[in-house]
């Protein structure tokens, strides 16, 4: 298997990669907010892509979605991308899927990598091959299954995060310790906030990611248990996005994985101290967030998560490092787990 993701002492090694593919033209495709630093530090540290040419699209998670592609593609035909063109993804989480959609549908298929620039995007949306754009106000509704030709991670791009986007990464990197198992999540909780950015650390939550990926790369089977958190996180997500408060997807994921330990608790007797140590990591972490949410408010977005015979399924814990995947949840059972913590 040829090698895909490249550390930052990698630097010279994803270079070579790069060039023995002999491209001729290079995109670097950015969103408004990563555009100022991003790209001028890539340029500095990789002066190959100096000469490449840049598409900016409008920041925010609103602008995921098919009329900004459709601008994206128009930029792609404007500047004649073709099977010789690499478009180099460089941002966040929906840069990544962004770009990767627009990538993989413009001319059936243009080769691209990603170089993820907050810590979400490094731990989680930049690798295992999924991408896409929301539709009708639901997250990632239309998308593919494509793998990057490559993936650099370097922490030099985290140096300009807010410490609130910084800080959204860390909670999946939290969900993987709890899929991994007792030991790796009791570790994990132990850890000031600076210690989660450790590159070691982060390096490591990306090859779980990766290693599950592969095993399961059309999200038939132990991929799913990725989703741990996220269905009703992403629900809570995209009901935010709809009021004058919306949250960052780790936010609400951080909420999504305590309201389906909970219901984990209810279902599959998982013991309680893991709900309890997931608010008391919220505490710590994400102060802000409140567990004040209504199954009427989500109800919309959990159905378009729906799975086979009109059941709502989910991804729970039976106990830390232990996730069984396509458990049937009724409606009274989101009720009831959400109740228990408001």
């Amino acid at each position: 298997m040829n090698k895909s993701i490249y550390r930052q002492d990698e630097r010279f090694e994803f270079l070579s990669f790069i060039k023995q593919n002999k491209y001729k033209k290079y995109v670097i495709l950015v969103d408004s907010k990563s555009n100022g630093f991003c790209v001028p530090v890539l340029k500095s540290i990789m002066p190959f892509f100096k000469t490449a040419n840049t598409v900016i699209f409008p920041d925010s998670e609103e602008n995921k979605s098919i009329p900004i592609a459709s601008f994206i593609w128009s930029e792609f035909e404007k500047l004649n991308v073709n099977k010789e063109t690499l478009i180099i993804n460089l941002g966040g989480g929906i840069v990544c899927d962004m770009g990767a959609f627009c990538a993989v549908t413009f001319k059936r298929g243009i080769d691209f990598i990603n170089i993820p620039t907050t810590l979400l995007a490094m731990v989680d949306a930049a690798c295992g091959g999924k991408n896409g754009v929301n539709f009708d106000g639901i997250k990632n509704l239309i998308g593919t299954y494509k793998n990057p030709l490559a993936i650099y991670i370097d922490k030099i791009f985290l140096k300009s995060l807010p410490n609130r986007t910084l800080k959204s990464g860390i909670v999946e990197m939290l969900k993987y310790s709890l899929l991994k198992s007792q030991n790796e999540f009791e570790n994990f909780i132990k850890h000031d906030e600076t210690d989660f950015y450790d590159f070691d650390l982060i390096y490591s939550s990306i090859l779980y990611k990766e290693s599950i990926a592969l095993k399961d790369p059309f999200d038939k089977g132990v991929r799913q248990s990725l989703n741990l958190g996220h269905t009703i996180g992403h629900a809570i997500e995209s009901y935010s996005h709809s009021t004058t408060s919306p949250l960052l997807h780790g936010e609400a994921i951080m909420l999504g994985l305590i309201y389906e330990s909970a219901l984990s608790q209810q279902i599959l007797n998982l013991n309680q101290n893991i709900t309890k140590q997931l608010i008391h990591f919220k505490n710590q972490f994400f102060p802000e967030l409140e567990l004040n949410y209504h199954f009427e408010d989500l109800k919309k977005y959990l159905i378009q998560d729906k799975k086979n015979n009109q059941e709502i399924k989910m991804s729970l814990l039976e106990e830390v490092g232990k996730c069984r995947v396509q458990v049937s949840v009724t409606e009274t059972q989101i009720v009831e787990a959400i109740s228990s913590l408001n």
